[in-house]
Formats: C-alpha cells, structure tokens, sequence
C-alpha cells in the first residue's frame, strides 16, 4: 500500500512524464496539476506542445520547473510523444494525454513495482476510471493479454493497456517508437512493439482518470473500423513479429467484431454507415471471403443496402 507522503522515498526510479499536446488549454493544467500533486514526485513533466494555436503552451510555462515545454509543428500524437521519450532524462517515461488526469498515488504505486521488477520488464500499467459530463464514473479493468499464449497477437486484436497508466523502460521505448505514420490504434501498436521486447507488470488499482468528451478522435463515428483496418496493415507489414496462423484469427476476430456493427446500422435504417462497414470488413477479410455473409456485396455492388434499409427508414417515419 502507498505510504504516508511525509515518509515516502523519493530516491527512485526516476520517472520523466510526457504529455503530447494540441490545443488543449482548457484542460491542460488540471493535468499538469494532477501529476505535480502526486504523493511520489516524478523527474520532469515534458509537454510537447504540437502546433497549437490557443494558449497551452503558455499555460505549461507557467508552472516552470519541473515542467518544460517542447514546442514543434503539427506532426500528431506519435510524433509528439517520439519527441518527448527522446528528451527525457528519466530511465522510465510515463504518458498522460493533455485532458486526462491521474490519481495522486499513481506514479508511488507504480514506482514500488518497477522496483521489485525483475530486469525484462519494459512496463507497468492498471487499470483507469472513465468519467465525462453526464456520465457516471465507472473503472475499465483492460484484460491482461500481455500474458496470452500468443501475447502480440491477442494485444494487436484487443485493448490491454490505456496510454494515461503506462509507465515505460525509455531504452525500450526509444528502440521501438510510436509508429508516425500510423494515425489509428498506433498507441495499440506502440504496445505490441513494446510488448516483443520485454514482459508487462499490472497494479490491480486505479491509477488515471480518462475524459471522454465531444472532439476526441475515438468518439468519431467510423473510429472503431477506422483502428480495425490500421492493425490489420500494420500485421500485415510485421508478418515476422508473428506465429503461423495469427493472421487467420486476426481476421476472423476483427470481422466477427464489426459483422454485429453492420447489422445494426442495417436494423437503425442507416445505408450509409452499413455500406462504409462492408467496405471495410471486405478488406479485413481479404482472402478469407468465407467469414462474410454471402449478402455481403463487393464494394461497388451495394445498391441492395439501401432496399434492405428502406423499411427501417418507412417504420420510423
């Protein structure tokens, strides 16, 4: 259990935060303030400030030591973080993404695991509460998948560690960096990456509290296919990362997961949606056309889409 901050131990390991910015000033220093109020102090809080156009690099500079801003142009989230790790003096680097807040024993929690870990651990994470305006707080305990039988690919396919509670070995994450060009599930990817090198620790407590609000990229609609279709061609690309036979249960799960998508937007009359949704499982089926229903058209056949929803649209009007 933590212990009284009066008699904690300051001396280690000595933990860097990164904290990608863009445009984020009306959250950014109750974040900030969440991390310099933890019970354990951390090293440094680097906030990448990446382009923004409002006052969140201001406002960062405001706290002075320990925070330090890195200003760049807009390149996103990975490239953000990429610059972070990369400027960081501590041996472990954690992320908090600028409108999200940790629990104030988070880094002395994970602090006394990393130091009873043993040596080829590369990360520590837990679980995290997700809160937003009318919702009611609610803790997400993610499924430890890093202990799989087949830990890169059930991590690649599923959701194990959330960005705000991982803390990271900086050696590992500079030897596999955020992948740059990938601009859905890359945190997921980053993961796996991380994942080949070295084994995962879990604090069975919540440790960050993630905000779910309006202009976040995964409460765009299409998002969840969108990160779907970006692991399948990042598998593809990384084949030797992986068993023979994962790329067969890679596509049977990512179809199986968004068939129950389709049907729904079918049933809710929305013809549009349903034809973005078989477009994409057709890609991640690819040669394995078996996993689709035989309705299921080629892309520039789905003119049958718009009948079958018809009487949905007729019902509700």
């Amino acid at each position: 259990m933590p212990t009284n901050p009066a008699e904690r131990d300051d001396s280690g390991p000595s933990i860097s935060v990164v904290i990608p910015c863009s445009n984020a000033a009306p959250f950014l220093r109750a974040t900030i303030e969440s991390i310099l109020g933890q019970t354990q102090p951390v090293l440094e809080v680097i906030v990448v400030d990446d382009g923004s156009t409002d006052d969140s690099a201001r406002i960062a500079e405001s706290f002075g030591p320990p925070v330090r801003v890195i200003r760049q142009p807009n390149q996103g989230e990975s490239a953000a973080r990429n610059r972070g790790i990369e400027a960081a003096a501590g041996e472990w680097v954690a992320f908090l993404d600028a409108d999200d807040l940790w629990l104030p024993t988070k880094v002395e929690l994970q602090a006394e695991a990393i130091r009873s870990a043993p040596a080829d651990v590369v990360c520590v994470t837990g679980d995290f509460l997700l809160f937003g305006e009318g919702e009611e707080e609610r803790r997400c305990s993610p499924p430890a998948r890093y202990d799989a039988p087949h830990p890169l690919r059930e991590m690649l396919v599923g959701f194990t560690v959330h960005i705000d509670c991982a803390v990271v070995r900086r050696a590992a994450a500079l030897r596999t960096p955020f992948p740059e060009s990938i601009h859905h599930a890359e945190d997921v990817i980053f993961f796996v990456l991380l994942r080949s090198q070295g084994r995962f620790l879990r604090v069975p407590e919540p440790l960050a509290r993630y905000r779910r609000h309006g202009p976040q990229q995964s409460q765009e609609p299409g998002h969840m296919l969108r990160t779907a279709t970006s692991r399948l061609a990042w598998f593809l690309a990384n084949r030797a990362l992986f068993a023979d036979g994962d790329e067969a249960v890679i596509r049977t799960t990512l179809v199986t997961r968004h068939l129950v998508d389709h049907e729904q937007a079918i049933r809710d009359g929305d013809a549009k949606r349903a034809a973005e949704i078989a477009a994409g499982l057709v890609e991640l089926a690819g040669p394995m056309r078996q996993l689709l229903p035989a309705t299921l058209a080629p892309p520039r056949q789905r003119w049958w889409l718009w009948i079958k929803c018809r009487p949905d649209r007729t019902r509700r009007a």
